[in-house]
């Protein structure tokens, strides 16, 4: 773990302390993964080939979270990756104030990519190998329900590192618990970037706008107390192929599986 994340990881147990010693029990903790037929991450296709994703999410009555999450590279996506190594680490830092209509979360991201190197040219005309420096990003997210089952949400993104982008979503999900135990879900999600926040930025001609949009059918299972096992499959797409090029989207339909275990 980076200093930093050491920093961040010790502020969330500090505010933890801060409330005493039975409020530090009463955080909830949930561990899990998912095995995901590809890696999408805001409509483009990262890795084509199947990944797992681990995580651990710790959450505190006082509002203070943090999620831990990686993916793990099963194939090597015609050898852009490395198999069988964590390609990306995110540590999430967020606190969370809950009001009669809506809820609102900040939150502090880093992304690591502990396997992932970044080749440029140097002075002489040779080439230099280095490790693909960190991402960080802030973000504001306002979430509500507005009829039992129905939650809408934005949030908005701002990148504090590789570039000033901007990422905004607005997303939409419906549940139904239709025996007990198993709940049923509809979800999307449309996406508008910043020129720097976009697609079409890795293509070297950056463009804001629309950017993608995601639709998917969801199952969650209770199986036994704390446990529970889920299987999703989503389908994605680009608002605007200027914006978000066709060629970044190799994959438009991925699903997975997941269990959860919650402490």
């Amino acid at each position: 773990m980076k200093k930093l994340n050491k920093v961040v990881a010790a502020g969330l147990m500090a505010g933890m302390l801060m409330v005493g010693p039975a409020s530090v029990q009463a955080a909830e903790v949930t561990v899990g993964t998912d095995v995901v037929s590809s890696y999408l991450y805001r409509g483009i296709t990262l890795n084509s080939d199947a990944v797992v994703q681990p995580s651990v999410d710790i959450a505190h009555p006082s509002g203070l979270g943090l999620n831990i999450w990686a993916n793990f590279d099963l194939g090597d996506d015609d050898g852009v990756y490395e198999k069988r190594e964590f390609s990306e680490v995110d540590f999430d830092l967020s606190y969370t104030v809950d009001f009669d209509a809506f809820s609102l979360t900040v939150g502090y991201i880093e992304y690591l990519y502990p396997s992932q190197t970044d080749v440029a040219e140097d002075a002489e005309g040779g080439l230099t190998v280095t490790r693909l420096a960190p991402d960080r990003e802030a973000y504001v997210s306002v979430g509500a329900e507005l009829v039992p089952g129905l939650d809408l949400g934005l949030t908005v993104y701002q990148s504090m590192a590789s570039s000033d982008g901007t990422y905004a979503v607005l997303s939409a999900g419906y549940g139904l618990e239709v025996i007990d135990g198993l709940t049923l879900g509809l979800n999307g999600s449309v996406a508008y970037g910043a020129k720097e926040a976009t697609g079409s930025a890795l293509l070297g001609e950056p463009k804001a706008g629309w950017h993608d949009y995601l639709v998917g059918v969801s199952a969650d299972m209770d199986v036994a107390e704390g446990l529970s096992v889920n299987a999703f499959v989503n389908y994605v797409g680009a608002l605007d192929s200027d914006v978000l090029p066709s060629e970044l989207v190799r994959e438009d339909v991925f699903g997975g599986v997941g269990v959860y275990y919650t402490f």
